[in-house]
Parts: C-alpha cells; sequence; structure tokens
C-alpha cells in the first residue's frame, strides 16, 4: 500500500525481485521495444485498410436489408403517431419562439425546393432560425424540448441534413454534393443533439422513425469523404461527422430501456445497421492515423472524443443484464466481432501515440508531467470503452489484449496511467484503468501472469502502490479489491506479492460482506458503483460461483 514507486519488491519470480526505479539497462530494452512497437503499428495499419474493403463487401447485402427492415417499422410507426391522441399541453417558456423558429425554416425549406446552392440571404435567415432553437434548448428545459418535438422540430432539421446529397457515393465519388454551407448542417445538428439529451421521448421518437438510421447514412458518407475537404491538415477532423457521431451517442444513451420485443429489436437494428456501414471500421483507420499527441488540435481532440463515445453508447445499448463468465455472447449484431476486427479500434495504439509517444515510461519519485485536460478525458473515455467491450463479450477483449504487440502496449499505457494517477487526482480514469486490469485477469491464468511479468514495477505492483484511502476506505474498496481478487484467485505467485502489502484476510472479508448482501435484503438498497448495488458490482467483475473457494483461499 506504499504511496511510493521507489522502495523494493521481492519475490520469487526474479523479473519482480527488483527495485521500482529502472536502470540504464532497462531503460535501453524498453526502448528498442518501443522502436519495434512503431513498425509494427506502420505495417499493421497497411494490412487492415486491405482488409478493411473485404469486410465492407461483405457487409453491403446485410446493410440493405436492414435497411428495408427499419424503413418499414419506420412508416408503420409515423402511420400510427399520425392519427394518435393529441398530447396533454407542454408547459414551454419559449414555446412561442421555438414555433416560430421551426416555421421559419420550413418555409425556407419550401422556397429553396430546386436551387443546387442556397442563397446567401436564405442561409442567414436559416442560420438565425437556428440561433434561436439552439438557445432556447441550451436552457435544458424538458418542456421546451417537448414543444421542439410537437411543433415539427424534427422533421423540419433533418429536412435542412438531408439536403447533404449522399447518392453520388455509391457512385465512388467519395464527396457528398451540399448546398449549405458546412456550419449551416453543423448547428442543425447540434440543435437536434440538444432536443434529444436526456429526453426519453425525443430520443424514443428518433429511434422508431428511424431517424437515427439516416444519421448513420449521412455519417457514413462523411467517414468517407474525410479529407477532401482539408487536404493542408495531417489529421483533417469533419466537423459534421464529430456532430453527427456526438448526436447518436447522445440519443443511444438516452433511449429508454426495452419494454417490448419489438423495440428490443429496434435498438439492435441500429447497432447492427451501424456495423455494416463499416462505421468501426472506417473509425479505426481514422483513429489509426494518430501516432502523437493532439493537444491544442480541437476539432481533432473533439472528433476522437465523439468516434469513442459513440462506441461507448453502441456496446452499452445492446449490453444485456447476464452473467459475463458463462461463455456464452448475445451479440446478434456482430459489434464485438467487428470490434476484435478493427483491434479493438486501434485503442491502445492511440493511447500509447497520446500518452507515450516519447517512449516506455520511466517510472521514479518524481511525478510525471501533467497531461492536459483533454487527453485525460480522451484516455478515460478510451479505458471505458474497453470495460464497455469486456461486458458485451470478455472473451473477445482478454484475447485482444493478449495478442503478442497489445499486451506490450497495454501494459505500457496501463502502468503509465497507474503511475500517472497515483501522484496526479484523476479518479475517474484511475477506476477506469483499475476495472479494466480485472476484466483483463478474471478467469485468465495468462493475463494473471502477464500482471506479474515483465520489469519492475509490474502492473501488479503498481496497484500495491495505490494510496492507502484504496486498501481502507469503503468507497474505493469496492473499486480496487474486486480487481486484486480477480488478479490473483488461483495464482500463489500473485497472492504472494499482495501479501508483502497487505493481509489477504481483507480480501476474504470483502467476499463475505458481499456474500451476505447476496443472501439479504440489504442487496437491494446498498448504493454502488455506477447505480450498481454492492452486490451487483462485484458480481460483474468476479464470478458468484467462485466467491466461498476465493473467501477459503485468500484466508490461508
Amino acid at each position: 500500500m506504499s504511496t511510493t514507486l521507489s522502495r523494493k519488491f521481492s519475490s520469487p519470480n526474479s523479473s519482480i525481485g527488483s527495485s521500482c526505479h529502472l536502470s540504464g539497462s532497462s531503460l535501453d530494452v524498453q526502448e528498442e521495444a518501443s522502436g519495434d512497437l512503431r513498425s509494427s503499428m506502420t505495417m499493421r495499419r497497411v494490412e487492415e485498410s486491405h482488409a478493411l474493403q473485404e469486410r465492407l463487401k461483405s457487409l453491403k447485402k446485410r446493410a440493405k436489408k436492414l435497411r428495408q427492415r427499419m424503413s418499414s417499422k419506420a412508416s408503420s410507426y409515423e402511420s400510427a403517431q399520425a392519427v394518435a391522441t393529441p398530447s396533454a399541453p407542454i408547459d414551454s417558456a419559449n414555446k412561442i419562439r421555438i414555433q416560430k423558429a421551426v416555421k421559419e425554416i420550413g418555409k425556407l425549406l419550401r422556397s429553396q425546393t430546386d436551387v443546387r446552392v442556397w442563397a446567401e440571404s436564405s442561409v442567414t435567415s436559416l442560420d438565425k432560425a437556428l440561433t434561436i432553437l439552439r438557445h432556447c434548448l441550451e436552457q435544458k428545459s424538458a418542456g421546451d424540448q417537448a414543444a421542439f418535438r410537437l411543433c415539427g422540430g424534427f422533421p423540419a432539421l433533418f429536412r435542412i441534413l438531408l439536403l447533404v446529397d449522399i447518392s453520388n457515393i455509391a457512385c465512388g465519388q467519395m464527396k457528398p454534393k451540399t448546398v449549405l454551407p458546412l456550419k449551416s448542417y453543423t448547428n442543425a445538428c447540434r440543435v437536434v443533439t440538444m432536443a434529444c439529451k436526456q429526453c426519453v421521448e425525443s430520443c424514443h421518437y428518433m429511434l422508431r422513425s428511424n431517424k437515427l438510421g439516416s444519421i448513420v447514412d449521412l455519417l457514413t458518407s462523411r467517414l468517407a469523404s474525410i479529407g477532401e475537404e482539408n487536404v493542408s491538415n495531417v489529421l483533417p477532423a469533419d466537423a459534421l461527422a464529430s456532430s453527427l457521431m456526438e448526436l447518436l451517442a447522445t440519443a443511444m444513451v438516452s433511449i429508454p430501456p426495452p419494454a417490448t420485443e419489438e423495440f428490443t429489436q429496434s435498438r439492435m437494428d441500429l447497432v447492427s445497421y451501424l456495423v455494416c456501414q463499416g462505421v468501426v471500421e472506417r473509425l479505426h483507420l481514422w483513429l489509426a492515423e494518430i501516432q502523437k499527441p493532439i493537444a491544442g488540435q480541437g476539432f481533432v481532440e473533439e472528433f476522437v472524443g465523439n468516434s469513442l463515445q459513440l462506441m461507448v453508447a453502441s456496446t452499452e445499448m445492446i449490453c444485456v443484464k447476464r452473467s459475463l463468465f458463462d461463455g456464452k455472447t448475445q451479440d446478434s449484431t456482430q459489434l464485438a466481432l467487428s470490434l476484435s476486427f478493427s483491434n479493438l479500434l486501434g485503442i491502445l495504439p492511440l493511447l500509447y501515440a497520446l500518452l507515450l509517444h516519447r517512449g516506455a515510461p520511466r517510472y521514479g519519485s518524481s511525478s510525471p508531467p501533467a497531461l492536459p485536460s483533454s487527453t485525460i478525458h480522451i484516455t478515460a473515455i478510451a479505458f471505458r470503452l474497453l470495460n464497455r467491450i469486456a461486458q458485451l463479450d470478455l472473451h473477445t477483449l482478454q484475447t485482444c489484449l493478449g495478442t503478442e504487440g497489445n499486451s506490450l502496449e497495454f501494459q505500457h499505457v496501463t502502468g503509465y496511467v497507474l503511475w500517472y494517477c497515483s501522484k496526479h487526482k484523476c479518479d475517474l480514469l484511475l477506476h477506469e484503468a483499475i476495472e479494466l486490469i480485472g476484466f483483463f485477469a478474471v478467469n485468465n491464468p495468462t493475463g494473471q501472469a502477464f500482471l506479474q511479468s515483465g520489469r519492475s514495477p509490474t502492473l501488479l505492483q503498481l496497484l500495491c502502490c495505490l494510496p492507502f484511502h484504496y486498501f481502507s476506505d469503503p468507497r474505493l474498496t469496492r473499486v480496487l479489491f474486486p480487481t486484486l481478487i480477480a488478479a490473483s484467485y488461483q495464482c500463489p505467485a500473485n497472492k504472494l506479492i499482495l501479501e508483502q502489502e497487505m493481509s489477504c484476510v481483507l480480501l476474504a472479508m470483502f467476499i463475505e460482506e458481499q456474500l451476505l448482501l447476496g443472501s439479504s435484503t440489504a442487496s437491494n438498497t446498498t448504493a454502488g458503483i455506477n447505480g450498481q448495488t454492492t452486490f451487483d458490482a462485484f458480481a460483474s467483475r468476479f464470478p458468484v460461483s467462485e466467491w466461498e473457494k476465493a473467501s477459503a483461499f485468500f484466508r490461508h
């Protein structure tokens, strides 16, 4: 439980029995390994680009069938909505302003039906109406969101977005045709995002009317054409594509849990369609171009963040409540397969470029330099995505992280994050990293051995170096102890390392406490992590069937 990394660890494993300071020879070895990693990354990108084209061909037929089914369901839904009983009056202070702005947009659309490019005066009027809507919705009032929905705001703004002609994409021309400035499309997209944020009714409408499917089509066209409009930039970041991903992610996380089988299928269809359109693979190829820090490049940082948020929302949307340890997967969307095919979206090479562009970490008693807040934010989302992939398909995560190239990147990146967060307060990032290590090790002897391999300090030693309150404060032991249990259960070598820093009886007592919660009504009322009960939170990270055996293991 030491708070410094300069103390020595002793262990029967010779690779662990060295100081937490790295010697000069070890630094040379790690720098050589870093060079090998960079060259292997380049070769990997070339192979992945060719593989993408083959995979997209195989997904086209499935995408066509999904599009037809989603459109048919949307037509039925819209017909039912047209004859539905009007809802009760809406309490909105901005109702009149919203109605006027939506009517103005409708008027502009009717007057510009046959033009290839809107007149400057019409663009100005459109931007003014969008600004009014944005200011109204910025107040985050449920009444304003309802007023926007009921006065036809969604259909009007979707007509604006669909003015991007993507038909030429199918003909091999990679640049979509537009009749409005890019800024106008982006503003319209942001207004729709604000209308959806934390609004169950709006997001339900967006899903059932297949508006989100149309957004996926538009996003696909923008991703396919990235670089066409911004050839001077090394990393062109399409502002509209970024806004579309933000909109999709916002709507997905706000869509209510499925109440019917039909609604469940609609959720699955949306994610399946996103997968079949090749969004995962296209994002992977784009992220693979990042080979150095991007701090200060606002549009690029926003694009990366929204890309990762979209994947987080997609995995959360289709995760079903089940045991992660039953060996079964229920992913009819093929999202897990696409993530596996894309090397987990290339998250590890991305993080390596952002955090360790100068080479492997050099641990010591001094603190690492502070990272930009934007880099910490992106890193936290990336770790969250890896954890959601584990909840979707644990085998996929463990297999991908355990491959030869990924395992070294995982060790360096995660080790650096643990060290950084022990010196700088970044609780959210630290907790995601701790959880990920547990998912990699649970029921995985290879992963357990990996945690105590390599030069000191190993990942397991770095966990032991976390601040004391992670071993004493019940709110934080709920974060750390499940990972320590997963890392050392049925692994005497790892248990021996833990015993140098703490009493393993504490782990046994933690398990026994969860057993008591599971057998009493307290499990329904005790607050836990991320809205879960403490019992459910532990059960999602370590198999319940092994709890009693694990308790005995750590007591002896």
